[in-house]
């Protein structure tokens, strides 16, 4: 399978059906999101929408509509794939009414393995994959309704704080869920973030309940402990 051939599961209450699609990958997810966003705006009730890219990822390609020379690296074509996925986010965030909505962007991890395109996590250590820096630390952007303020932030974030922070937008105070410690104060008052250390876990086998190899990183603002 490719973004242009892959199997398609749809599940909701009144129906649940797999297909194989020749919808591109990244315009199919666009196109749900819009969709979701439209019915989910018009239901006037708080929502939660969670919307998951492929891209970008392996295989590397040319997207439609955008043509280049094929390469050993595969660095133009990942490059093409995130001009490609950039629009494909742009017209999602066209529909969403930022009186009221908070949109939480971010990635799942480091890039891919290697310092060569297409791409690295220099200048820190590491890689997908792994537990030091450049297979953690990820992009994280939020703008919307409750966002009280403009910048840069420097404080220590966990993507388990997100699912806490989702929570206390929903009940409307700030509240912190197992792990998880809301970043709604931080957000709309610029108040300091609770989190004094970032910590992340690594298991091989994936789902197993004795993995055969685990690997843990824990990080305040200055030092790491890697295991």
């Amino acid at each position: 399978q490719n973004y242009s051939s892959w199997t398609k599961t749809v599940t909701a209450p009144w129906v649940s059906a797999t297909w194989t699609t020749t919808e591109y990958a990244t315009s199919d997810t666009e196109a749900d999101a819009i969709a979701a966003l439209q019915f989910l705006r018009g239901s006037n009730t708080p929502f939660l929408l969670w919307v998951n890219w492929n891209a970008i990822h392996a295989p590397f390609h040319y997207p439609p509509g955008i043509s280049g020379t094929p390469s050993v690296t595969g660095a133009p074509e990942a490059r093409a794939m995130a001009e490609f996925l950039d629009g494909s986010i742009g017209r999602v965030l066209a529909e969403v009414d930022w009186s009221t909505t908070t949109v939480i962007f971010c990635g799942d991890n480091g890039s891919v393995a290697g310092t060569a395109p297409p791409g690295s996590g220099l200048p820190h250590a590491g890689w997908k994959g792994s537990v030091y820096e450049g297979g953690t630390r990820t992009p994280l952007l939020i703008a919307g309704a409750a966002v009280g303020w403009r910048g840069t932030s420097y404080e220590l974030v966990n993507s388990v704080d997100l699912h806490a922070t989702m929570h206390s937008l929903t009940i409307g105070t700030e509240r912190s869920v197992g792990d998880g410690i809301s970043l709604l104060g931080h957000l709309m008052h610029g108040r300091l973030h609770a989190r004094s250390i970032a910590f992340s876990e690594w298991f091989e086998p994936n789902g197993t309940p004795t993995p055969a190899t685990k690997k843990e990183s824990a990080r305040d603002g200055r030092y790491a402990l890697v295991r």
